[in-house]
This record gives structure tokens, sequence and C-alpha cells, in this order.
């Protein structure tokens, strides 16, 4: 893992117990996110990815979660050795999130401008009259029609659109270092989706903030992404450059993944999915997660779990029997 990442994660493991059992939500993963850059977490709903992330940044109560790491350093701090009041001066000025849904990520009884004045107040040192006319310009920035009047609204007057902008305006207020965008487009129809992106893509390359995206949705991914790590059943199966990996999938669920996802330029009439679904986190299967899904599993993925591997100084995965060879390789199954 890289020592000059603004975001360094080894060996997150995040679990729940229960009275029926432990649910494995999390098992060791490692990430690193550098300055400026977008890293994707993607996998299906279950996988664990919004899990690791509200574990990263202290929001999971624990009990019920049991969190452990070797290490979660932010900007050359441990975040570990943190108290919640010194985390929570981290939050939302040093590391911002948007999260999925801004009906309820929005506070009901708030106007608008009051949330998001106050960021200004707790993080930037303005009075009200600083914080209000920081908080209509920030609106302006990310697209908010007519932002003095939006200021003045309440969430549930505004389209599911502008809604998700003035979520995209809270992150960015304080400037942070790092934003976790959680699903942010997933309740939007596609054309509001799109300018939400453009707006996103926009603002983090304005102000070369580092952006963590959790999503399954892989063409967000490629239109805003760097880099991917794709994440199943609590574990990462596959890491690299986005373009390599959606261009030649080393990992079946990735491929799989890709598989899904309708296409214009073919004429494939029938829709692919994978077959059954995430694994009930607990109770996994032996050896390899995803081997009761996968077409090319062997005995062996039905008994050892495969450890991740380097196929090229920048991929990484996790398979037996990896679909590519290394970069550029040719595939191994047919």
């Amino acid at each position: 893992m890289s020592q000059d990442a603004l975001l360094l994660v080894e060996g997150l493991k995040v679990i729940f117990p229960t009275d029926a059992g432990i649910i494995k939500a999390v098992e060791g993963i490692d990430l690193a996110i550098h300055p400026g850059e977008c890293l994707a977490l993607v996998g299906e709903s279950g996988c664990g990815k919004s899990v690791s992330s509200l574990a990263i940044l202290g929001l999971l109560g624990t009990p019920p979660a049991l969190v452990r790491a070797q290490t979660i350093r932010f900007d050359g701090q441990n975040l570990q050795a943190l108290n919640e009041q010194q985390m929570a001066q981290i939050r939302g000025k040093d590391i911002a999130m948007i999260f999925q849904d801004a009906l309820t990520a929005l506070n009901p009884v708030m106007s608008i401008g009051r949330q998001l004045d106050e960021v200004f107040l707790k993080h930037c040192g303005m009075n009200k009259s600083q914080a209000k006319e920081a908080s209509i310009e920030a609106l302006r920035a990310v697209g908010v029609s007519s932002p003095a009047q939006r200021y003045r609204q309440f969430p549930h007057q505004l389209s599911g659109g502008m809604r998700q902008r003035v979520l995209i305006a809270m992150a960015f207020a304080a400037s942070p270092k790092l934003i976790i965008a959680d699903e942010p487009t997933t309740a939007l129809d596609v054309t509001i989706q799109m300018q939400v992106l453009e707006e996103l893509r926009a603002m983090q390359r304005k102000s070369g903030t580092a952006l963590m995206l959790i999503t399954h949705d892989l063409s967000v991914v490629n239109y805003l992404a760097d880099r991917i790590l794709v994440m199943y059943s609590g574990k990462i199966v596959e890491t690299g450059p986005v373009k390599q990996i959606l261009k030649r999938p080393a990992h079946p669920y990735t491929e799989g993944l890709l598989t899904s996802v309708p296409r214009l330029d073919t004429c494939n009439t029938r829709f692919y999915q994978i077959p059954d679904q995430v694994p009930n986190p607990m109770n996994k299967p032996s050896g390899c997660h995803f081997h009761p899904r996968c077409s090319y599993a062997g005995e062996l993925c039905k008994q050892t779990m495969p450890s991740l591997r380097s196929l090229s100084p920048q991929r990484e995965v996790r398979c037996h029997f990896p679909l590519q060879k290394g970069e550029g390789g040719d595939s191994q199954h047919a």
C-alpha cells in the first residue's frame, strides 16, 4: 500500500455479533486514495461497500458493530487514536460525505440555507451574515437555479436533482480533502443523473478534492473514476485502473457485473444477470465466496479462499483462475 496516500486503510474488518450468529460484513480490506484521485468501490448491495466507508469515518455504533483495522490513516493522522470530538472536527471539514438519499440525509424541518450555514459556521469560522452569503454562492456553484430563493426553502420543496445538488454543495462547502459519495445518483432519473454527475466531476476537478465513489453503476464509474476496487461478500476481489478493468476484467464477478449492463452496440435481446445472489454474511460459502455463482469454479475454488495477487504493477485479483494472465494477457477461459 502506498505510504503517500491521503487515506490509507489496511486490514479493515467489521463484524456484527447477533444472537443468531456473527455477521461478517467486511473481511480485512485494504485501500488507498491519493490527493485528487477518484477511487470507485464497486459491487452489489450487501457486499460491504457502505459499511466500509462508515467504519472509516467512525459512524458505526460500537456496539453493535465491532471495527478492527491495522491502519486507518488520513492525512498523516491515525483516525483510530482520535476521540469522538476530534473525529467530529474532521467530518465535514476534512472529510465530507454525500449520501444516496438526499431527502432523508437533509433535515426536513430546517431550511436548506440553515443547513448549509451550519457547515460554514462550524468549520470556516464565519459569522451568520458571511455564512448566508457563502451558502447562496455554494448553491449557485453547483447549478441550483435562483439560489437566494432556494436558500429559504425546505427539502420537500425541491426536486430530487436539486436536493442532490444541495448535498454536493454541503460536501464541498468547507473545501475538504476527501469526499465519500455513497450512491450519489441512485434515486434520480437518467437525465438528472448525468447533470448531477457533471456537477460533481466539475467541482472535484476544480477543487482537487479526492473522491471515494461507492456505487454498483459501472457507467458512473466509467465517467468519474480513475481506479476501481471491486468488492464481493466483504472482500476485495479485483483492483486496477478503470479503463483496464472495464475493457479486460480479470475476476469472473467483475465480468458478470459488466455483462449485466445493457448495451446499445450489440444485437443481444436476452438480458444477462449473475445467478443467485450475494451470500448471507452470517453463512458464507467455504473457499471462494463467489464460487456458487461462478461458471468457471473448480474444486479448488470450493475448498480454498484465493489470495489477492498481482497481475501487473497496477492490477490485483483474488481468483485461482483469473480471466486475464496479466495486463494485456490472453484469457484463460473459453
